[in-house]
């Protein structure tokens, strides 16, 4: 979610595999923690802060029901988000230009790829594959 260049993430576990992938492959700083899971590499510190920005709205959640035994939440930034994160990369782009300009392009190459390539990619990127 960086930038407005994309306020919208489509699915917990993308989220999940889209920062994995952030922090091993790309090397960006991020403190999260991650273990085998369902889908591969998933983080409990990231989901708690998830659910922090949440419950402070700076992020919407909505849920999209697939079937009948599945639901995917979508995590969208609010307006009160949005502003927030425009402080924030404004310091960025004063303190380290050249990690967001990284980060800023890592995120956009994610947007292109498919749900399961992004899957592949964090478990891969990790070594954590999916917990049975």
């Amino acid at each position: 979610m960086i930038g407005c260049h994309r306020s919208r993430v489509k699915g917990r576990t993308r989220l999940q595999k889209e920062v994995c992938i952030l922090k091993h492959q790309d090397k960006i700083p991020f403190a999260f923690g991650f273990k085998s899971y369902y889908y591969g590499p998933y983080s409990s510190q990231l989901a708690d802060v998830v659910d922090t920005l949440v419950a402070t709205g700076l992020v919407r959640q909505s849920v999209k029901d697939l079937d009948l035994d599945m639901s995917r939440y979508d995590y969208e930034l609010t307006e009160k988000g949005k502003r927030l994160l425009g402080s924030i990369e404004e310091q960025f782009q004063k303190s380290n230009p050249k990690l967001l300009s990284e980060l800023v392009n890592s995120v956009r190459k994610l947007e292109e790829m498919t749900l399961s390539e992004v899957v592949s990619a964090a478990k891969q990127c990790s070594g954590l594959e999916s917990s049975d």
